[in-house]
């Protein structure tokens, strides 16, 4: 089926097209067409690789809105961490994809008092990595 047209394949190509991910394609020598067959038929390895990712993020709960953010995608407040951007409630972390521990209360009056691994933020319990570090001086 290598010229199978449906709803992802054109919905993926639409994406390279519009992302801008297709002039990149096209100095590499890779048509549009053969990036879009390519990732369908890699489609479940690349979903496991973009979920370790998501793990990597960390996700953190508003316990008022009801919303899910990561610590790309949140407010920061300088002295107690992540914050809730719509609503600015502190935002807890509800476990550790890994091992299932709580990741909550890792803010205080004095800051972050969590574990670091090699310069990284990680579980509390299994020391899996939970995020980046930002650039020093950057709030976290």
């Amino acid at each position: 089926m290598p010229y199978k047209t449906d709803k992802l394949t054109a919905a993926i190509r639409g994406y390279i097209v519009d992302s801008g991910v297709a002039k990149e394609a096209d100095k590499e020598g890779i048509s549009q067409g053969f990036l879009a067959n390519y990732i369908i038929a890699n489609i479940d390895e690349i979903i496991l690789r973009e979920i370790t990712e998501a793990i990597a993020c960390g996700e953190l709960g508003c316990d008022e809105c009801g919303t899910y953010y990561n610590y790309n995608n949140c407010g920061r407040d300088d002295q107690y961490g992540p914050i809730c951007p719509e609503c600015k409630t502190l935002l807890e972390s509800v476990s550790c994809s890994n091992c299932g521990s709580p990741q909550n209360g890792l803010y205080t009056d004095s800051g972050y008092t969590g574990k670091y691994l090699n310069g990284k933020i990680v579980c509390q319990s299994c020391e899996r990595l939970l995020m980046q570090l930002p650039a020093k001086g950057e709030n976290l």
